[in-house]
C-alpha cells in the first residue's frame, strides 16, 4: 500500500513539475524560437512568447536588452511595431506599461494601423 501511495505523489509531483507554465532562462537563445528571455526586478527569468498582434509589450523608448534578455516582455513579431494605447495601467495614453503590438502600415513611412 506504502508503495503505491508513493508511486502515485511520485506521478502528481512529474505531472506538476512538466507542465508548469514557466520555463526558466539565463538567455533567449535558451527559450527556442518565438520566445524571448524576459527579466524584471524581483521577477524570476522567464521564457516569453514574442508578441503577436493585440498582445501586451514594452514600447521601444522603455524596452530594454541586456545580454540575452528583456526587460518585462518580449518584443513584437516582425511586421508589428509596439504602440501605447489608453487603458488601465498608470499613465494613461502614451504609458508603455499598456502598449500593444500593432500592424504597421508599410505605405504611410510605418504609422500603426488599427483594425
Amino acid at each position: 500500500m506504502k508503495r503505491i501511495i508513493f508511486s502515485v505523489l511520485l506521478l502528481g509531483t512529474v505531472i506538476a513539475v512538466t507542465s508548469y507554465p514557466f520555463k526558466s532562462c539565463s538567455k533567449s537563445t535558451d527559450c527556442g524560437v518565438g520566445a524571448c528571455c524576459t527579466a524584471a526586478p524581483l521577477k524570476m527569468k522567464t521564457c516569453e512568447p514574442i508578441g503577436n498582434e493585440g498582445d501586451f509589450c514594452i514600447t521601444e523608448d522603455h524596452q530594454r536588452y541586456y545580454g540575452g534578455l528583456y526587460f518585462l516582455r518580449c518584443p513584437c513579431t516582425e511586421g508589428l511595431q509596439c504602440v501605447a494605447v489608453d487603458g488601465p495601467f498608470p499613465g494613461g495614453k502614451g504609458s508603455f506599461l499598456n502598449a500593444k503590438c500593432r500592424k504597421v502600415s508599410t505605405s504611410a513611412a510605418n504609422v500603426p494601423v488599427d483594425i
